[in-house]
This record gives C-alpha cells, structure tokens and sequence, in this order.
C-alpha cells in the first residue's frame, strides 16, 4: 500500500479493488443496520453518512484509475471502475429504499451523487491542462450537485423518503412493476379497475374506483403533469400535495411493506 492505494507486483490495480471491496463489505453491512427502506434515519442523514464514509473510500485515487469516456463514445471496459460502480450501486439502493432493478442513473439523480470517479476526478483535474473534450467542465456539469432536488425530502421520514423515490422510478410494489419483473402471485399488470395498468400515476389520477377516497382536490392532480409536478416539485402547495399522496398510497393498503412504518407513524402522532 502506497498513500492508501494499494498495489501489486504487476502494477495494476487489482489489490487496490479487493481491499476497497473489502471494506465496503463492512461499511455497507453497518449502513444497513441503520437505515432500510421503511425505517432508520432520514434520507439527508443517510446520503451524508454514504457521502463520507462509503463513496470517499471508493473515489480515492480516482484520478489514477479512472479512464474517462470520450464524448459520444463507448464507456472503457478495462479497469476496475465499473466494479467500484457496483459496490457504489448496492449502497445507494440500501440510502434510497430503492428496489434492485432500479436504473443507476435513476439512484444518483434521486440522490445528487455523481459517479464517484468521476467526482473526485473532476475535483484532481483542476488546474491541470485541459486536453480532451471528455476533460473539459462544462460537458460534466448535467452531473454537479444540486441541493434543491434533497428538498423535496425535508420532513419526510425514512418510509416516505423511499415511496417518493420509488414512484418517481416507477420501481414501486404495484402490479405494473411486479407483473413486469416476473413476480410469480402477480399474474396481471392491470387494475382492479379494469381501465389501466396498476401504477402510481393511475392510483393517484386515473383510478374509477381508487382504494380510498383521495384526500386532495380534484383540481389539484387531474393530470399526468399535475401529478409529476407534484412529484418534482419543491414549492410549499407541492410539498403539501406530495405528502397528502403518500399518506394515501400507504394507507390504500396497496403496499403491504409499509403497513408497519405507518401504523407507527399513526400511533406516533396520536
């Protein structure tokens, strides 16, 4: 080992990949003894404990190891970066109470985390001569950090951190979701209804006969652009809406993983 970068005698970059992958292991276990989708600290809390304590460890070195991309071009397969993506995922998934078959980008959006590499590579490439087009600032900056989109999560607990995150990706335990992964109790996608495939969008706005009554105004959500406004927004009349619709969706008894984390919410506020 070499200033925290470890090294073998071929020079490459393989005893560097074990020992971090190593460490995660531990540090991903003790990050999910204290968070998990339905219960645990807040998301804010959660992704800062990520931030420093996992996606540090991952990035450091970065610099050496990271081959970036060119513009428009194939992502390098050599190297030991997209294993580190890997171990970056697994960890995300645990902050965000996010399902597996979640989209990577989808996890980093949700929670303002570039790819670690690239992070902290772009970080060590300040200051230094800008050589490449894949080098330069300004094609990276779809990526940089943006408090406003953790906003939305202000005042959410952990459960409803991670319903957000899952009907903003579509991966939500209804049956449009479960009937496309194969769920083997779920032999339909459509629902009860009869007028729509089960998902999120149709509960909450389309629904001819919704589990609950809804809790919001009609005028509120009558489209499918209210209803993402709702969901991206981060303005006060959204924020109310937001957390009038997830309290509904948990309470429709259309998602049994969240009984528990709301029955104690219930008995908390009484």
């Amino acid at each position: 080992m070499f200033l925290g970068v470890w090294l073998d005698w071929k020079l490459n970059w393989k005893a560097h990949l074990v020992a971090v992958e190593k460490k995660l292991r531990t540090q991903s276990y003790a990050l999910s003894r204290i968070v998990a989708k339905t219960w645990g600290m807040g998301l804010a809390k959660a992704r800062e404990v990520y931030t420093k304590c996992i996606r540090s460890a991952l990035a450091y070195g970065a610099s050496s190891f990271h081959i970036p991309t060119d513009v428009g071009g194939e992502p390098v397969k050599k190297g030991i970066t997209k294993a580190l993506g890997k171990a970056q995922n697994k960890s995300l998934r645990i902050v965000e109470g996010a399902f597996k078959s979640t989209p990577i980008r989808d996890l980093e959006t949700e929670t303002v985390v570039e790819e670690a590499w690239r992070a902290r590579w772009l970080k060590e490439r300040d200051g230094r001569a800008i050589t490449r087009p894949a080098d330069d600032f300004d094609h990276q900056q779809e990526t940089l950090f943006r408090n406003e989109t953790l906003r939305r999560h202000d005042g959410l607990s952990k459960a409803k951190s991670s319903l957000l995150i899952q009907i903003r990706t579509g991966a939500i335990g209804l049956r449009d979701f479960l009937f496309t992964r194969g769920v083997p109790e779920v032999l339909t996608p459509a629902c009860e209804c009869g007028e729509g495939r089960e998902t999120a969008e149709h509960l909450v706005v389309w629904c001819l006969a919704p589990p609950l009554t809804r809790r919001w105004e009609r005028t509120g959500i009558r489209t499918r652009r209210d209803f993402y406004s709702v969901l991206h927004g981060i303005n006060p009349t959204t924020a109310r809406l937001a957390r009038r619709v997830l309290d509904w969706l948990m309470d429709s008894g259309k998602l049994p993983m969240y009984n528990l984390a709301r029955r104690l919410e219930l008995e908390a506020a009484a």
